[in-house]
């Protein structure tokens, strides 16, 4: 099991002297940080804690607590599971000891460990005072009633109890979520000399191993996997939560940098795709404010906050149906990003105005609209449907329409194409997501008008099954996936035995063809003219009998679909009974003969040439007759 511990707290109260001393490793790597003794971007160590069951692998994140680096704190901590928060004895709670606290409760963080820092600078008394103010400070917040731990790193007070606290606050950390692509945040990138580009971060979700493939996103820039390793060791395979360097072919380390992301390669060409001729990303979720948000129906911008990443964005609440306040000071809302970031749903944010650089608030994704096609219009958007099951997000997120591309949809809503299948009430078919309950008007239409075809057209076996689609297609709504769906619904309706397939032909069970009565003179005028050894020219026919060509055209059809008429080439038909009388003549002479020439079997049946070798073209179709030259044989 690997944790991640991320610190926070006000500028000089200790962060990275209190890791030093944990990990007895200098997260501070910059020649400035040295320099000015003071934390400018993030660090990296890492220990082993004690735990319950045995020792507990944890990466620490150690973040700048100066207000003018805050942006690169935010790159730290966004991922962590649990917190090591300082207070200066000192000092006591500051102004980024606050924000701090909002932002770490905004990524949902609810496990931590509170250490009063250079407790040997001041008596007990003071120490108590701080300690009441941690408590007041966290009462509101997740992480209310975490342990408080007074440490001096100089004279390494409380340092053996606080391993021992965050060791269990790691065993009590809530697991990660099981997304199933693979997205590694960067947040460092360099060479070195012999191996090429090294990135690191700490693997948000899905895995990858050692010479597998990934995306550099923005973008879909291929790269191979050469090497992996984490906490200094090489690693076959990496996990959510661990912290990893990953040797990188396909890429020169400058094309890299902090905020773009490894991920997972289909992952980032089906966004890529998706993102062809527009920027930017529009997401549902649901939003916490530090302060009353105030007006934000329009034209009020943040800049969002995503793990390594940065956008801006324009939130609405206003003219949302479901975008008033949720309760507990949650919002729901539209947010509109100027970047694509690689949000999923359940990934935590954070806001931070722009007017007056502060934490305004953050929330967490309920579905990424990567696909136009698939969002829902503002003022119709079901949040109680998104914040529901699966089976209700699935609803929400079509909206009206009855289904969507699996792969589409599954990405809205940050889950694997395979998990859709097993969601109550939404079947797969086809590379097709569809909802069961709204199934059953396009079933009921398509079937209707099947029915409606034969009794129209009697005669005909039945409706094909391209219009039949159309139907379907009309019916059941849009994204992108009316073809693949509408054949998805047909293939339903065959399987449960209530439409039957025929040559791409759709009829209802037990429907035979048959002429309607209206058209019996018809019939009985095309039987008349092929009595005997003569050829019916359709074309020629519908000029010669006095009735309509189309009629007659459909009576032809329908004698053929029952057997007393053959097709013997386009245009062409002949009796069943002459054709059998001619099939016997012709199997009696090349058995007696060997073989025959079209003269002959014209002889034989005493017909013009060119109806001779129409038969015989016929025959050698049905594989009785063989050509050779100018003889015949049988096969």
């Amino acid at each position: 099991m690997s944790i991640i511990i991320g610190t926070a707290g006000h500028v000089d109260h200790g962060k990275t002297a209190l890791v030093r001393a944990l990990t007895g490793m200098d997260t501070d790597r910059l020649a400035e940080e040295k320099r000015r003794g003071l934390s400018i971007d993030i660090g990296f160590a890492w220990a082993d804690l004690p735990g319950r069951g045995g020792p507990v692998r944890a990466a620490f994140v150690d973040v700048p607590g100066h207000e003018r680096f805050i942006k690169n704190m935010l790159a730290g901590v966004t991922g962590i599971d649990v917190v090591l928060f300082t207070v200066a004895a000192d000092d006591g709670p500051m102004p980024q000891t606050r924000e701090h606290l909002d932002i770490v409760e905004l990524l949902g963080v609810s496990r931590g460990v509170f250490a009063v820092t250079k407790a040997d600078l001041v008596d007990e008394g003071r120490v108590a005072e701080v300690r009441a103010a941690v408590e007041e400070l966290t009462a509101p917040t997740a992480l209310a009633g975490s342990p408080v731990v007074a440490v001096s790193v100089v004279t390494g007070q409380g340092m053996g109890e606080l391993k021992r606290l965050l060791g269990l606050a790691c065993v009590d950390a809530p697991r990660r979520g099981t997304a199933p692509f693979f997205r590694l945040p960067v947040d460092r990138c360099f060479a070195v000399k012999g191996f090429g580009t090294v990135v690191t971060g700490t693997v948000a979700s899905g895995s990858i191993s050692k010479g597998g493939e990934a995306a550099l996103y923005p973008g879909a820039r291929v790269v191979r996997v050469r090497a992996l390793e984490s906490h200094g060791r090489a690693v076959d395979e990496v996990s959510p939560g661990t912290r990893a360097a990953l040797n990188i072919g396909g890429v020169a380390f400058r094309e890299v940098r902090r905020g773009m992301m490894l991920a997972d390669r289909a992952l980032a060409e089906a966004v890529e795709r998706s993102r062809r001729g527009r920027r930017g990303l529009r997401v549902d979720a649901v939003v916490r404010f530090v302060a009353p948000p105030g007006r934000t129906g329009g034209g009020r911008r943040f800049k969002l906050h995503h793990f390594t990443g940065t956008a801006m964005a324009e939130l609405a609440l206003e003219g949302v149906r479901a975008g008033r306040e949720a309760g507990a000071g949650r919002y729901r809302a539209r947010l509109y990003l100027d970047e694509p970031l690689l949000l999923l749903r359940g990934d935590r944010f954070v806001l931070r105005d722009t007017s007056g650089p502060a934490t305004a608030g953050g929330g967490v994704v309920l579905a990424s609209y990567f696909f136009r096609g698939l969002m829902p219009a503002a003022s119709r958007v079901d949040y109680d449907g998104l914040e529901g099951t699966r089976s209700a997000q699935v609803r929400a997120v079509l909206d009206r329409s009855a289904w969507a591309r699996a792969g589409e949809l599954a990405l809205t809503l940050g889950v694997g194409a395979g998990e859709l299948a097993g969601t109550g009430g939404v079947v797969v078919g086809r590379d097709v997501a569809m909802v069961e309950e709204r199934l059953g008007a396009v079933e009921a239409a398509v079937v209707e008008r099947v029915r409606a075809h034969h009794e129209e057209r009697a005669d005909e076996k039945g409706l094909p099954e391209a219009v039949a689609a159309e139907v379907a297609a009309r019916r059941g709504g849009g994204a992108g996936a009316a073809e693949a769906a509408a054949k998805a619904v047909i293939d339903r309706l065959v399987a449960a035995g209530r439409l039957r397939r025929t040559g791409g032909l759709l009829a209802l069970p037990g429907h035979e063809p048959r002429l309607s009565k209206g058209l019996g003179p018809v019939e009985k005028a095309v039987l008349e003219a092929a009595r005997g050894l003569r050829p019916l020219r359709v074309a020629e026919l519908g000029t010669s009998l006095p009735f309509d060509a189309a009629q007659v055209e459909r009576v032809v059809r329908a004698l053929v679909e029952r057997g007393e008429l053959v097709r013997l080439a386009d245009g062409v038909c002949i009796g069943r009974a002459a054709l059998d009388e001619a099939k016997g003549k012709l199997i009696a002479c090349i058995e007696a003969k060997g073989r025959i020439r079209t003269g002959e079997f014209r002889d034989i049946l005493g017909c013009g040439r060119r109806l001779a070798i129409e038969i015989l073209e016929y025959f050698d179709r049905e594989r009785l007759t063989l050509r050779q030259g100018e003889f015949r044989t049988l096969r």
